[in-house]
C-alpha cells in the first residue's frame, strides 16, 4: 500500500513538473493538522493574482480516503463541497467582524476583499501597474496575515476548512485546486496527506536569553520556532508573575531580510523600562497558521541597568620623584554619589597587557598615586580608570611614566640589508637588549667618507626598514648604519657600517667583429671588446647554419680565438656577447658566417687500365682506389695527339666504365680524377693507353 501512495504522488508532481517546464505556474499551498476530532486545512495562494482571481472563482476541494487494505486507486478524489470555496457575502461577515466579536483580523479580512480599492480599482485609469501592484499585494499579505491569527478570518476568506467526517482507521489524501486557473494563468494544484492517529504535539516556546540594557530589555528566543508559528505575544508582569499583560496588541513579526540588520539566529523584542534595577517577570505565546495559540513558555526575570559610564579622569601625569617613585596624578570634576572611586594599571605598551596596581578602589576624593613596583629599564604606561557604583568604567588614554636617564643605549648589532631590482632597500638589525628602547634611527651616504644623512627624523618601532633609492646614478654602493633611541632621547653610537651594491640595470655596450680568417689550424676570430667598464667576461658561441642550437666555445675576457673544432666544408655562425659584475649581458650587435675549408688533398688514382673488345669493339677503363667514401670518378679521354677530354662522372667504386665511343686505326689515351661531396678534386691518375691503328674492321 506505502508503495502504491508513493507511486501515486509520483504520478501527480510528474505531472506537474512536466507542466511547468514550459510555463510559468502559479502556486498553491496546503498544509493541515488533526486536532484529535477534525482535519483542519489550511491554504494560502503563492501570489495576490492567484489570490485576486481565486477569490472570485472560488477553490475546488477534494478528498481521497484508504485503509492499508484498500487499493486507493479504485476510491478515487471525491468533491468535499458542493459548491466552489470562496469568501463569504459580504453581508455574512457581520456576525464575526463586528465590534462585539472582538475579532479585529475577521474585520481587517473583510475590508482586504470587499472594501473600497483606490489604486487597483479596475475603473481607476490614473493609477500606474506599479501603483495597482503594490496595492494588491498589501492587500494579499495582509489577508494572509489574518487568516493565520483568526479561524473565523480564514474561514470567511476561503482559506481554511474543517473535515469532521473522519475515520481514525482510514489514511486521507486532500487535493486542492484553483477554479481561476486556465491555459493562460496556469495554478498549481496542491496535495496534502494525513493519518489521523494522534493528536500533534504542541511545541513548547523557549525564551534563549535575554539582555540587561539601561532603561530597556531585549528578549531573544530562536528563529527556528518561525517554522512553528507566525507570530508571537511578549507578556509582561510588574508583579512578580502573579498576573501578565501583553505588550503587542497584532502578533510580533522579527521579519529577517536583505534590507535589516536583525539577528540570523533569534527574533529579538525590546522592551522599554522607565527606571532601572527594578525586576520584571516575561513570558512569550505563540500563534500559528491555524489561529492557535501555544501554552506560554518559561518566565525569565530582567531588570535595566546602568550600563552609562562615568567620565573619564583628565590630565594625567606620571613623572619620576625619586628612586622607584612614580608619582601618577590625575583631575577629575564629576563628584556624584555615583562614582564609586579609581583603579590604576600599568602596561609596557599603549595596548600592552596591563598588571593592576590597585587590588581595592581608591576612593572618590583620591587624585594621585605612587607606584613603587615599576621596572626602569621598560616602558612604563600607566591608565587611571574611574568606576561608577554600577561598575560601569571609563578609561583616560595612557600616559607614559618618565624616568630620570642619562645613560644610552647600545648601537644596533647584526646590521644586514639588500636591494632589490627596482631600487627597494631592505635594511634589517638585532633588538637590542635594552627594555626602555624607543626605535632607531636610519643613515645613508653614497660613499663612506661622505656625510651620513638621516633617513627616518621620528625613530621606528622595528628592527626593519625599507627604503627607495634611484638606480640611474654614477655611484655603485650605498652605505647604511643605525643608531638607537631610547624613551627619554637618549641616542646610541652608530652601528657597524654595511656596504649595499646597487643593482646595475644597463646592459653593457656589445662587441663587434672586426677580423677572421680560415686557416689550416682552424677559423681565426677577433673582436673589438666591450667598452663598458664593468665588463667581466666576452662569450663566444657557435652554431651550423639552419640549425636551432648554439654552443658555447669560449668563455675569457680576451678579444681573439682561434676555433679548431670545426668540420671541414660545412658553414658556422659565430655571436659574441658581453657580461658585466651584475650578470647583465650585452645586446647581440650581428653575427658573422664561415666556411670551414678542407685543406687536404684528394688521393689520386694510381692504378688504371684501358682494354679493347674486338667482338664488342669497346674498350673497358678499370682502376683501383682504397680509400672509401663518397666518391666520383671523372673519366677524361685524348684520341691521337688531340687534347684529353671530359667523358663523363660516374661512382668511383664502380672501379670500370665501358668506352663504346670507339673507331679502329686509332690511338686512345685516358686518366681519371677523384672528386669528393663537396667538388674537392684530386690530381689526374696515371694514362692508360689503348693502340688501335694496325687493327682493322
Amino acid at each position: 500500500m506505502k508503495k502504491a501512495i508513493l507511486l501515486y504522488f509520483v504520478l501527480l508532481l510528474g505531472i506537474s513538473s512536466s507542466f511547468a517546464q514550459d510555463t510559468i505556474v502559479n502556486k498553491l499551498f496546503l498544509t493541515g493538522k488533526y486536532d484529535g476530532e477534525k482535519i483542519i486545512l489550511r491554504w494560502a495562494p503563492g501570489d495576490a493574482g492567484t489570490w485576486h482571481m481565486s477569490n472570485t472563482q472560488g477553490y475546488k476541494l477534494e478528498r481521497l480516503e484508504f485503509t492499508d487494505s484498500t487499493d486507493f486507486f479504485e476510491n478515487g478524489f471525491k468533491n468535499m463541497t458542493s459548491a466552489a470555496i470562496k469568501p463569504w457575502p459580504l453581508a455574512d461577515w457581520e456576525t464575526i467582524a463586528n465590534k462585539e466579536s472582538g475579532d479585529r483580523y475577521a474585520a481587517i479580512a473583510a475590508q482586504t476583499i470587499w472594501g473600497k480599492r483606490n489604486k487597483s480599482d479596475p475603473k481607476n485609469i490614473d493609477a500606474s501597474f506599479w501603483e495597482k501592484s503594490n496595492e494588491l499585494e498589501n492587500l494579499y499579505g495582509m489577508c494572509l496575515l489574518s487568516a493565520d491569527y483568526s479561524a473565523n478570518a480564514a474561514l470567511a476568506s476561503g482559506l481554511r476548512y474543517e473535515d469532521s467526517n473522519i475515520d481514525i482507521g482510514k489514511t486521507y489524501i486532500y487535493r486542492l485546486s484553483s477554479l481561476a486557473g486556465s491555459i493562460d494563468y496556469p495554478i498549481d494544484t496542491a496535495v496534502f496527506y494525513i493519518k489521523p492517529i494522534n493528536k500533534e504535539i504542541a511545541i513548547p516556546l523557549e525564551i534563549s536569553t535575554f539582555k540587561e540594557s539601561e532603561n530597556a530589555i531585549e528578549i531573544l528566543w530562536k528563529r527556528g520556532f518561525n517554522e512553528y508559528f507566525s507570530g508571537y505575544f511578549i507578556e509582561k508582569s510588574d508583579n512578580g508573575g502573579q498576573s501578565f499583560y501583553r505588550l503587542n496588541e497584532s502578533p510580533f513579526i522579527d521579519s529577517k531580510t536583505e534590507d535589516n540588520n536583525v539577528s540570523e539566529e533569534f527574533n529579538t523584542y525590546i522592551d522599554s523600562v522607565g527606571k532601572n534595577y527594578i525586576k520584571h517577570q516575561y513570558r512569550i505565546v505563540g500563534i500559528n497558521t491555524f489561529a492557535e495559540y501555544s501554552s506560554p513558555s518559561k518566565v525569565i526575570t530582567a531588570m535595566g541597568r546602568d550600563r552609562t559610564p562615568p567620565d573619564a579622569p583628565q590630565n594625567i601625569k606620571a613623572e619620576e620623584i625619586g628612586k622607584q617613585k612614580m608619582l601618577i596624578s590625575w583631575q577629575y570634576y564629576d563628584t556624584s554619589d555615583d562614582i564609586k572611586g579609581f583603579l590604576i594599571s600599568r602596561s609596557e605598551g599603549i595596548r600592552g597587557e596591563e598588571v593592576a596596581l590597585t587590588n581595592d578602589f581608591l576612593s572618590k576624593d583620591t587624585r594621585s598615586f605612587i607606584d613603587t613596583s615599576y621596572d626602569e629599564t621598560i616602558n612604563n604606561w600607566y591608565l587611571v580608570y574611574a568606576v561608577d557604583t554600577a561598575g560601569n568604567a571609563n578609561v583616560a588614554f595612557p600616559e607614559y611614566g618618565s624616568i630620570i636617564d642619562s645613560i644610552p643605549p647600545a648601537p644596533p648589532q647584526g646590521l644586514s640589508g639588500t636591494i632589490d631590482s627596482n631600487g627597494v632597500v631592505n635594511i634589517k638589525w638585532n633588538l637590542g637588549s635594552e627594555k626602555d628602547i624607543s626605535g632607531y634611527k636610519l643613515f645613508f651616504a653614497n660613499q663612506d667618507d661622505h656625510v651620513y644623512m638621516n633617513v627616518n627624523n621620528i625613530p621606528i618601532r622595528d628592527t626593519v626598514f625599507t627604503d627607495s633609492i634611484p638606480l640611474n646614478v654614477l655611484t655603485e654602493d650605498i652605505y647604511y648604519k643605525v643608531v638607537a633611541v631610547d624613551m627619554v632621547g637618549n641616542t646610541s653610537g652608530f652601528s657597524k657600517t654595511i656596504k649595499l651594491k646597487k643593482p646595475d640595470i644597463v646592459a653593457p655596450e656589445s662587441p663587434v667583429f672586426i677580423d677572421y680568417k680560415v686557416t689550416e689550424k682552424g677559423i681565426k676570430l677577433k673582436w673589438a671588446m666591450s667598452t663598458s667598464h664593468d665588463v667581466v667576461m666576452h662569450y663566444l658561441y657557435r652554431r651550423e647554419v639552419e640549425t636551432e642550437r648554439w654552443d658555447l666555445i669560449y668563455r675569457e675576457n680576451k678579444n681573439a680565438y682561434i676555433d679548431d673544432g670545426t668540420i671541414p666544408n660545412k658553414e658556422y655562425e659565430y655571436k659574441i656577447l658581453a657580461q658585466d659584475d651584475d650578470g647583465l649581458f650585452s645586446e647581440l650587435s650581428f653575427t658573422i658566417q664561415l666556411t670551414a675549408i678542407d685543406f687536404k688533398d684528394l688521393i689520386p688514382v694510381k692504378d688504371i687500365y684501358a682494354k679493347y673488345n674486338k667482338e664488342s669493339n669497346t674498350i673497358k677503363i678499370s682502376w683501383n682506389y682504397a680509400k672509401q667514401g663518397d666518391f666520383s670518378a671523372m673519366l677524361f679521354k685524348a684520341i691521337g695527339k688531340g687534347s684529353f677530354e671530359f667523358v663523363k662522372q660516374v661512382d668511383l667504386s664502380l672501379n670500370e666504365v665501358i668506352d663504346t665511343d670507339i673507331r679502329t686505326g686509332n690511338t686512345y689515351e685516358y686518366v681519371i680524377q677523384v672528386k669528393d661531396k663537396n667538388k674537392k678534386e684530386s690530381g689526374f691518375s696515371p694514362i692508360a693507353k689503348v693502340n688501335l691503328i694496325n687493327i682493322k674492321e
